[in-house]
C-alpha cells in the first residue's frame, strides 16, 4: 500500500478494516470520503421543532442552516436555554432536532455526518 490516511469511527481499526462504512475519513484514492448519513430540507412553522431520524446510537456532526432571507442562509447551532436565537438544532443518539423561533415559517437544510460529536 502507498501513502493513505484513513480515520476510523469509534470501535474500529483503520489498519485492518475494508469497511468503508466504518471509517470517517478513507483518502486511499485521489479523492477523500467525507461520510454522509443524509441531507434535506424541512420547512417549520414558527414554535414548531422538526425530528430528523438518524439511529447511530451517538450525536453525530451535523450542520443544519436556516433560510434568513431570499438567497440568504445562516448556520444553525445549538443555544442555551435563556439566550435568543431564531432557529435551534439539538441531538440524541436517535435523532436531530430543529427548532424554528423565526416569527413565520421557516425552511431549514442539514446534513448528517457518521462522524460522532465530540
Amino acid at each position: 500500500m502507498g501513502q493513505t490516511m484513513r480515520v476510523s469511527l469509534p470501535g474500529y481499526d483503520a489498519g485492518t478494516d475494508t469497511n468503508l462504512d466504518h471509517f470517517a475519513l478513507y483518502a486511499d484514492t485521489d479523492n477523500v470520503l467525507i461520510k454522509e448519513k443524509v441531507r434535506g430540507t424541512s420547512t417549520l412553522a414558527n414554535g414548531a421543532t422538526g425530528t430528523i431520524i438518524h439511529s447511530l446510537g451517538y450525536v453525530p456532526t451535523t450542520l443544519a442552516f436556516v433560510q434568513s432571507s431570499a438567497g440568504r442562509w445562516a448556520q444553525v447551532l445549538s443555544d442555551p436555554v435563556g439566550t435568543y436565537s431564531k432557529a435551534v438544532m439539538a441531538g440524541d443518539g436517535t435523532n436531530i432536532y430543529l427548532t424554528n423561533y423565526s416569527g413565520g415559517t421557516a425552511t431549514f437544510k442539514y446534513i448528517i455526518f457518521y462522524d460522532q460529536q465530540i
